[in-house]
């Protein structure tokens, strides 16, 4: 509040109460410059002068009251200034100051007087560094985080280590064999490194090592190697990054240059720089799948939908079917004709999805309409058929699993850098009791020795195990190698440094990272320290030509179901002859007065043939009173020495049968006509009226 009104009123702000702005040049400050006086002959309003560049700077330079104090430097007169030219910020007393504050490197060399502590000739008095606080101000202190203020920062810090150098260590040579390279030799023997010849003089290289190299002469900072300690090697006897990392923590050194992944183990010891890259962690398993039992074969028509999903088309088809044959449902047929019908209408429906549509006749526009949506929906559940058999045969898996999740669900266990296990665990809890930690370089032989089914790797860690003709893991080796395409798990990857440094460090680091000065150093480093990379296996297997054992599982599931289907047809065929041979076991019924007796015989010794119906036919014409007996189908003899004659007197004895029948039909069509004429002469004498003769060929007693 206090700051809000004194910026409404337009008097300067002294910054926040808890941390007030300060003047250096009060009497009870008793300050000393020491390197940072001005010369004897220098010109007026220059009170200090700057340890970077000897610039001078007047006494009212960030004393007493919150100000934009560097827009008139000539880091901050160029044409695009930087944001902390505009910022706010004054000098603090670190005794009264609850803010953030930051110890001037502009003026590293003036001390302030701040406390006598003891009394008379014990008397001593306490200074401290010149300090300055943009927080207390209300704003950030975006100097520090600056190129410039960080190269400054860093170049101060560095003069005060001994020998005036940042101190850095190095672990050993990493998985990738290319980030930190110099302590192994190539498998001929011959060194990665020549001695002294690395960067900086030292005998190691490698991405990283030049990247941070080159930080350090862009900031103008002097940087030396430090041997890593024995109490450091005792705490992490297992790997020599957490050893350097502990170094850091105990103050022998200041940074370790290396691609380190920050474990909760190292972050509890120092910190880290930002980020230079993250390493992404794959899932490496053997070439091959397990082989196929006889019921997979049979099963894989089936594989491309879910079980519940073939219950639904199997029920859904079927009562499809039995509504369309309910529909279609002729107005004689009885209910239990209909319901003797039922199965088939259902299997009918089920068959629809096979053959695209229901048979049978459509009497209805509703059977049509089912029948469209039918064949809709049969194309629907066709195509997602097709395309899942098809994306299967041609990106065929070629590993027993294809995820991580299968193979946790398989019980796989998985061999990985033991520096790794926290990051997994941590990423993924389920692996916690299934990893085989192994030192740097071993996952894969324990995946070939038996110690673990499959490996969990980074990707440069993979890639290296093919490299310098290495070919145990490559593609077309007995125990080659699969590294699946999900990533499990992506780690940063980035540098101990003391805290002091810390964000110095990251600002410079970030700057460079972001105009792509890394990776140009990776495509290098690649060049110089690594060749002979094997091809890896492919995580699918190219189907060129359908095999046998691709198409098997339909061809044999369909070779069962006709085989099936031929046996129930034979089956009941054989039925169907046997009902027949016991019906032709049964006597004829005579019906025919003009049958043969048994005792008749027909000459030449011809067999005797009875054709008749079952019963003679009746005509009654109830008009008259008549009753006509017509046989249908007499019996005559009929002569069987050949197959031919026989049909011949078959036709002939049909034509006989067909003309009998239309002369009945003749004669009583006749009786009919007689019996209307003699009706109507009835009537008419009745009446009175004269009865005419007439010639139409009946009399009266014809009739």
């Amino acid at each position: 509040m206090m700051l809000l009104l004194t910026g409404l009123l337009g008097a300067p702000s002294t910054g926040n109460p808890a941390c007030p702005c300060i003047d250096i040049w009060a009497s009870k400050y008793a300050l000393v410059l020491n390197g940072n006086a001005p010369a004897d002959d220098a010109t007026a309003g220059c009170d200090m002068r700057s340890s970077i560049d000897g610039a001078c700077f007047s006494a009212d330079y960030g004393a007493s009251a919150c100000a934009a104090h560097d827009k008139d430097t000539a880091e901050c007169s160029e044409g695009s200034p930087p944001d902390w030219c505009s910022s706010t910020w004054c000098y603090v007393d670190i005794r009264t100051c609850d803010r953030p504050t930051t110890t001037s490197s502009y003026f590293d060399e003036v001390q302030i007087m701040t406390a006598t502590t003891g009394s008379g000739d014990d008397s001593c008095p306490e200074s401290t560094n010149l300090t300055f606080s943009y927080q207390t101000c209300g704003g950030l202190d975006a100097y520090s985080a600056s190129i410039s203020g960080s190269a400054l920062h860093l170049q101060k810090y560095a003069t005060s280590r001994p020998n005036g150098r940042l101190r850095v260590s190095f672990p050993g040579d990493s998985a990738s064999s290319y980030t930190l390279v110099g302590l192994k030799a190539y498998p001929d023997g011959s060194a990665k490194v020549p001695i002294n010849g690395g960067i900086g003089g030292t005998n190691r290289s490698g991405s990283v090592i030049a990247f941070m190299a080159n930080l350090m002469d862009q900031a103008g900072v002097l940087w030396q190697e430090v041997p890593i300690s024995d109490d450091s090697y005792a705490y992490s006897t297992s790997s020599s990054f957490t050893a350097c990392v502990h170094e850091v923590a105990i103050g022998n050194t200041d940074m370790c240059w290396a691609n380190f992944w920050p474990t909760v183990e190292r972050m509890v010891l120092t910190q880290f720089t930002t980020s230079m890259y993250g390493d992404d962690f794959f899932l490496i398993v053997r070439a091959g799948k397990e082989d196929t039992t006889l019921l997979d074969t049979i099963g894989q028509p089936f594989e491309p939908f879910s079980l519940d999903l073939w219950i639904a088309i199997v029920a859904v088809f079927g009562i499809v079917g039995v509504l369309a044959a309910l529909d279609n449902k002729p107005e004689e047929e009885s209910a239990w004709d209909f319901f003797l019908r039922l199965p088939f209408a259902y299997f009918d429906g089920v068959n629809a999805y096979n053959s695209g549509g229901l048979e049978g006749e459509k009497r209805t526009s509703g059977s049509w309409v089912i029948n469209i949506f039918v064949g809709f929906t049969v194309m629907v559940l066709g195509t997602g058929y097709g395309a899942v058999v098809t994306s299967t045969l041609i990106s065929e898996s070629a590993t027993a699993v294809s995820n991580l999740d299968e193979a946790i669900a398989a019980g796989y266990t998985f061999c990985c850098n033991s520096a790794s296990v926290s990051l997994l665990s941590a990423a993924h809890p389920q692996l916690a009791n299934l990893l085989v930690p192994l030192s740097l370089g071993e996952s894969l032989n324990g995946v070939d020795e038996g110690l673990c089914n499959a490996a969990i790797l980074s990707g440069d860690e993979g890639r290296s195990a093919r490299l310098f003709g290495e070919e145990a893991h490559c593609e077309g080796a007995p125990d080659a190698k699969v590294r699946l395409p999900t990533t499990v798990a992506t780690f940063p990857n980035a540098n101990p440094v003391r805290p002091e440094i810390a964000g110095s460090i990251s600002a410079l680091m970030m700057k460079s990272l972001l105009a792509g000065k890394y990776e140009e150093l990776v495509t290098d480093a690649r060049l110089n320290y690594t060749y002979g990379e094997c091809p890896e296996a492919d995580d699918v297997s190219e189907v060129e030509k359908f095999a046998l054992h691709e198409l098997g599982g339909p061809l044999l599931f369909m070779l069962v179901v006709s085989i099936l289907s031929f046996a129930s047809t034979r089956c009941g065929r054989a039925m169907h002859r046997r009902a027949n041979k016991v019906k032709a076991r049964r006597p004829p019924v005579a019906s025919h007065r003009d049958a043969p007796k048994s005792d008749e015989t027909v000459p030449d010794g011809s067999t005797t043939v009875a054709v008749a119906t079952a019963a003679s036919t009746h005509v009654v014409t109830a008009d008259l009173g008549i009753k006509l007996e017509v046989d249908a189908a007499p019996a005559w003899p009929v002569s069987t020495s050949s197959g031919t004659e026989l049909h011949d007197q078959v036709e002939r004895l049909q034509a006989t049968l067909l003309k009998r029948l239309e002369e009945v039909e003749k004669s009583v069509l006749l009786h009919r006509i007689g019996r209307t004429k003699v009706r109507r002469s009835v009537k008419r004498s009745a009446s009175g009226a004269v009865n005419v003769g007439h010639d139409d060929g009946f009399g009266a007693d014809e009739n």
